[in-house]
């Protein structure tokens, strides 16, 4: 009996042992499994993180791409074309047929933030690898002036390296963004940057005091800051704001010069050279009777009425007759002369170019009312005095050399303000030779409502006037400093302008005017002074047609 019993119990410890044997095999098997699944779940995970990493890596090198060898330049790709950076990055750019900065893509509305709300496209396929897969995607090269974008005030670092800080100075206010690309900004204790909004891309020493329009204290806008470009300096890539927006063969088509000259039609005049634009013959041959109406003209005993009559009466006068009329002294007065000579209509060329002489017997009001009143474009005068007439329907682009004094010519009504608005935008571009300096810009009339823009270019040495020294005291008013004086004959006028400058101080004068307004905007890369008054910029709102006229900044964006 204790035999069976033995037998019996060692059974069931068998049927117990094989019981823990089996579910261990199980437990075993299930460890290995779970093993396997996670081992697949991290090899799918690392799959994953290695693809991603790949494709942001790709997305990073086709920006990179496309801001070292196109955005700022004018290069193309004829065919689609492969860059990979080691093995973890790869994409290949489409073809495109015209540069970022070119003016003839066209402009469509897309806001995105800090960048202008309205734009051109350059639209770019880029396909990006993620080291298994390409994804298409679609790289936008963007290009806008800034002023037309909002940012009416653009400061920019000198390109000069003997340039002393830059001085901002007087009653400027700017209904809009005030941008500070970087560098040494000096102001006055008793005026300060006054705007809507600022944008300070890289530190600023001095520390800018900022105010908005109403004089209360700002602090800079937190916008993500955008990459952006005018186009190359010194054969670089310049992404730190220099300005070379004139005459720069590096990058032809963000350069005033360039472009002008591809959209054709434009003039260019030689300050030096006598020269004007207006509808009349060259010269009026003189006549018989000449001598007897010029010795009458210069004998001051005569009656005025009595002379007149006469030289109505033998009209039309030679342009010998008419140059001894108005320029005698002393002179018959506007009341005749202005008739008399409007009757001669359309004066001749050599006329028109001696009434281009701003110091001029007959006064600067009687020779302005007569030049508006002939319909001319444009005058040289000979002696570096160019004068524009904003009014006329003929006038080209120009572009100029070797002058010293500019005027402009706008309009005295409101209504002639309305036919103006319906002219086609016009630029003038100066870009004087060495040692020739632009001294004075005078923007006559009550308004102008033409849409302008004017781009200067100052080379050469010059002496550092509107600068600061180095104890922080203002330089000595010198030749390189632009006066743009308004003489209108209100207390408030309107223009409208894109003024963008290089190598020039610039210093407005609104005295005679106290309060003006530049619907556009202002960029510069040396100091600028108000003074007289207050200096408001505005935003100008009629983009269309200007867009394609004036220089634009460059930059990326993204989508799929």
């Amino acid at each position: 009996m204790k035999e069976k019993k033995f037998r019996k119990d060692n059974a069931s410890v068998l049927v117990v042992a094989l019981v823990v044997c089996a579910i261990g095999t199980i437990g075993v098997l299930a460890t290995v499994s779970i093993i396997g699944a996670r081992s697949s779940v991290a090899e799918a995970q690392y799959e994953g993180l290695d693809r991603r990493v790949r494709f942001n890596n790709s997305m990073a090198l086709g920006r990179e791409v496309l801001y070292q060898n196109h955005l700022g330049d004018e290069a193309v790709l004829d065919s689609e074309t492969t860059y990979s950076y080691s093995t973890w990055a790869s994409v290949k750019v489409g073809a495109f047929d015209s540069p970022a900065l070119s003016f003839g893509d066209a402009a469509r509305t897309h806001p995105t933030g800090a960048a202008p709300g309205r734009a051109f496209s350059r639209d770019i396929a880029v396909k990006v690898n993620d080291g298994v897969a390409e994804y298409p995607m679609q790289y936008q090269l963007r290009s806008y002036n800034p002023a037309l974008g909002g940012d009416l005030l653009s400061i920019h670092p000198t390109a000069e390296v003997t340039a002393e800080q830059m001085r901002i100075s007087g009653d400027l206010k700017v209904k809009g963004r005030a941008v500070f690309w970087g560098g040494d900004y000096y102001q006055d204790v008793s005026s300060t940057v006054r705007s809507e909004e600022v944008i300070v891309p890289k530190t600023n020493a001095p520390k800018l005091v900022l105010e908005n329009p109403d004089e209360e204290a700002i602090k800079p806008s937190n916008y993500i800051g955008y990459k952006q470009t005018m186009g190359k300096v010194a054969s670089g890539n310049s992404y730190g704001g220099e300005l070379d927006i004139v005459d720069n063969s590096e990058t032809g088509v963000n350069s005033y010069i360039s472009r002008l000259a591809s959209l054709g039609g434009e003039a260019n005049i030689d300050g030096i050279i006598e020269v004007t634009d207006g509808l009349g013959v060259d010269s009026v041959a003189p006549k018989l009777n000449d001598s007897t109406l010029i010795g009458l003209i210069q004998d001051l005993g005569q009656a005025v009425p009595a002379v007149v009559g006469l030289l109505a009466a033998n009209s039309p006068l030679s342009s010998d007759v008419m140059m001894a009329l108005i320029n005698r002294v002393p002179s018959i007065g506007n009341t005749y002369l202005i008739p008399l000579l409007n009757a001669q209509a359309p004066l001749p060329d050599d006329i028109m170019i001696d009434l281009g002489d701003p110091v001029h017997p007959v006064g600067e009001a009687a020779r302005k009312a007569l030049l508006k009143s002939t319909g001319f474009s444009y005058i040289s005068d000979g002696s570096g005095t160019v004068t524009v007439n904003l009014d006329s329907v003929y006038l080209p682009n120009l572009i100029l050399d070797n002058v010293t004094r500019l005027e402009l010519l706008g309009q005295d009504t409101s209504v002639e303000g309305d036919a103006a608005k319906l002219m086609q935008p016009r630029a003038v571009v100066i870009k004087n030779s060495d040692n020739v300096f632009l001294s004075r810009v005078h923007l006559d009339g009550l308004t102008n409502q033409r849409r302008m823009a004017l781009a200067i270019s100052q080379t050469g040495v010059l002496d550092g006037a509107g600068l600061i020294d180095s104890s922080g005291n203002p330089s000595a008013l010198g030749t390189n400093q632009t006066i743009f004086l308004f003489t209108g004959s209100t207390p408030y006028v309107q223009w409208r302008m894109i003024t963008e400058t290089e190598g020039v101080s610039q210093h407005w004068d609104v005295t005679g005017v106290s309060t003006a307004t530049l619907f556009g905007g202002i960029r510069a890369d040396h100091s600028i002074r108000v003074s007289g008054g207050t200096l408001f910029l505005d935003q100008e709102e009629d983009t269309e047609f200007i867009e394609s006229l004036v220089s634009r900044n460059a930059w990326i964006e993204t989508y799929k």
